[in-house]
């Protein structure tokens, strides 16, 4: 171990900018090649990643790219999303306003907030916060209230808008759902169906999608089974699905 770790920060040590920090890249590239090779279709791992509710946004992106770049395709990525996509399905059936969200569903949400630099609720100047995070989080915050009367009042074009968008991420979903829907019932109900939709639409493209990775199928990818898995990972992450175009399609 001492070893595999003194080759490793020697590795470091050649990059540019700090040795620790390009240690921390290393380290996590390296897990998350080996993860998608070994570890998607183990039982027990794959217990543990839908139980943890997945990674963090950054890292999922991170994983989708390093899948693509090195295999060509985000088909254990597109795996791991679909089953995951179908367990939050069901805490999402679960939801009410009046109840608390599961403990594996609070540690992802502290988790995100952690790695994206956002507070569930508004935060003034303290020693461990970056301003410019504040002022994020605020606008997010106060803007919500507005975004929900809105949705509401004028469903012609703010409904319409949003089935037309990538609608919202689990992390601002679940921040309207906890923090909102008792005062914006209406707005927080239909958001809510809006997900489920959204998730339920997708699984079974995503299951065409893995399975006609299979090697006995020759069946090409359809447009929609290439862009589903992306817009997938934005429910996850926030990112635009654009972000993970660039990413390796299957050429046909």
């Amino acid at each position: 171990m001492v070893a595999l770790a003194a080759n490793r920060l020697a590795e470091a040590l050649k990059q540019p900018g700090c040795i620790l920090c390009n240690h921390y890249n290393i380290a996590v590239i390296k897990y998350l090649d080996h993860f998608i090779y070994m570890s998607v279709n183990e039982p027990k791992r794959r217990e543990e990643f839908v139980e943890s509710l997945g990674f963090c946004p950054r890292h999922i992106h991170l994983m989708a790219k390093i899948e693509t770049e090195n295999y060509g395709e985000a088909l254990g990525t597109t795996i791991l999303y679909e089953h995951l996509s179908r367990e939050i399905i069901k805490q999402i059936k679960d939801w009410k306003p009046t109840t608390r969200q599961s403990a594996a569903l609070r540690n992802w949400l502290d988790t995100i907030s952690n790695c994206l630099g956002l507070k569930r609720k508004v935060t003034r100047n303290t020693s461990e916060t970056c301003r410019v995070c504040e002022i994020g989080e605020d606008a997010v915050y106060y803007a919500i209230p507005t975004f929900l009367n809105e949705y509401t009042r004028n469903p012609e074009e703010w409904q319409t808008g949003y089935k037309a968008s990538d609608g919202l991420c689990l992390f601002h979903l679940r921040m309207i759902m906890d923090d909102f829907a008792v005062d914006y019932p209406e707005a927080a109900r239909l958001l809510h169906e809006d997900a489920l939709s959204r998730l339920e639409y997708r699984i079974p493209i995503m299951k065409s999608y893995i399975t006609k990775h299979s090697y006995d199928k020759t069946d090409p990818l359809t447009q929609e089974e290439r862009q589903t898995w992306k817009q997938t990972l934005t429910f996850f992450t926030g990112f635009s699905p654009e972000t993970f175009i660039p990413f390796g399609d299957r050429k046909d």
